[in-house]
C-alpha cells in the first residue's frame, strides 16, 4: 500500500531547505531568495507548496500569482525561467502537490496554472495538459575552452576573443554560482 503524501502551503516567513536530491530538481526557481525577490519586486504573491512523507521533504512546488493583461490571472512556477520551482521524490508526491496546487487554483479563482519542469518522457497527472508548443534543445559541451572554441566558425570565434578581451568571464558551475550572477 502506497502511503499518500501530506502537502502543506508553507507559510510566507517560513524558509525551506530542500534535499539534495529534489534541490537541483527544484533549481534557483525553488529557492528562498529567489522567490521572495521576485514577490517583492513584481509584486506576485508566492504560494510554495510541500509535500511530506512521513517527516521529510518529498516534495515541492513553488507557484507564482500573475495577474497579466495579455495572459490573465494564472499561477506559474517559472515565469522567469524555462524550468524550475517544481521537484518530487515520487508520483505520488507529484499528484498530491499538482492535486493541491487545482485546489489551490479554485480557490484563488485563477484561469489556469502553469507548470514547467524537465520530466523526459514522463506524461502529466491526469487532468493535466502537456502543451506541445514548448520544447527544450540540450547540447553536449566540452568543459575545454579550447575544444569548444574550435568547434565554432572563425566568425564566432572573433566575436567571443573580442569579448573576452573586454573582461568577460567564463564559470561552468550550478547553484555555487547564484550569488555571482
Amino acid at each position: 500500500m502506497t502511503m499518500k503524501p501530506e502537502v502543506t502551503i508553507l507559510p510566507s516567513g517560513e524558509s525551506l531547505v530542500l534535499p539534495d536530491s529534489l534541490a537541483s530538481s527544484a533549481g534557483f526557481i525553488g529557492l528562498d531568495s529567489w522567490m521572495k525577490f521576485v514577490e517583492k519586486v513584481y509584486g506576485f504573491p508566492i504560494y510554495r507548496l510541500v509535500a511530506r512523507m512521513d517527516g521529510p521533504v518529498s516534495g515541492l512546488l513553488a507557484l507564482l500569482r500573475v495577474k497579466h493583461p495579455i495572459f490573465g490571472d494564472y499561477l506559474a512556477t517559472a515565469p522567469f525561467g524555462s524550468y524550475g520551482g517544481f521537484a518530487f521524490s515520487s508520483i505520488e508526491s507529484r499528484d498530491a502537490l499538482v492535486d493541491q496546487a487545482r485546489t489551490l487554483a479554485k480557490e484563488l479563482g485563477v484561469e489556469y496554472v502553469n507548470v514547467r519542469f524537465d520530466a523526459g518522457e514522463m506524461t502529466p497527472p491526469d487532468g493535466w495538459i502537456q502543451h506541445p508548443a514548448y520544447a527544450t534543445y540540450r547540447a553536449d559541451l566540452s568543459s575545454d575552452p579550447d575544444a569548444l572554441l574550435s568547434s565554432y566558425s572563425s566568425d564566432h570565434r572573433n566575436h567571443i576573443r573580442k569579448s573576452l578581451k573586454k573582461g568577460f568571464t567564463i564559470k561552468f558551475g550550478h547553484l555555487d554560482l547564484l550569488d555571482d550572477a
